[in-house]
């Protein structure tokens, strides 16, 4: 029997594309960030308003998460997924409290867990849900 290439679920397709656009948001808040820090004050209010959609679609990649989790039973990724929004909603109070090392910390950890999200959100379940038999216990 010649080997198969697994398809990947809708559940799973989905967290793959939200968190490819999270992690593109995520890059251009860094560019942003940036230029806010050498000076190009401008920026900031464009910085603040990209920062709120980063937040929506994080919020928007861990609910395809949750999805994905049922179907495949991998449940790290759930979780990894739902520690971005909080980590944004993190980023906003930062701001809101002019904390500005903190808020370029916090945000390059965001970064990295945003493109982290993209890398993960493609690996196969080990004993999925779709895996077991029905009526096995997990």
């Amino acid at each position: 029997m010649p080997p198969t290439t697994p398809v990947a679920s809708p559940a799973t397709r989905n967290v793959r594309t939200s968190a490819l656009i999270l992690s593109l948001l995520a890059l251009v808040q860094a560019a942003l960030g940036g230029t806010v820090l050498s000076g190009g004050g401008g920026i900031k209010t464009v910085h603040g308003y990209v920062g709120y959609l980063t937040f929506v679609v994080a919020l928007v990649a861990a609910f395809f998460a949750w999805k994905a989790a049922q179907v495949t039973g991998n449940k790290g990724t759930f979780f990894h997924a739902l520690s971005l929004p909080i980590l944004a909603l993190i980023q906003i109070g930062l701001a809101e409290m002019d904390l500005k090392w903190v808020h370029v910390i916090v945000g390059i950890l965001f970064l990295v867990a945003a493109f982290g999200l993209y890398a993960m959100a493609d690996r196969p379940a080990k004993h999925g849900a779709a895996d077991r038999p029905a009526g096995d216990a997990v």
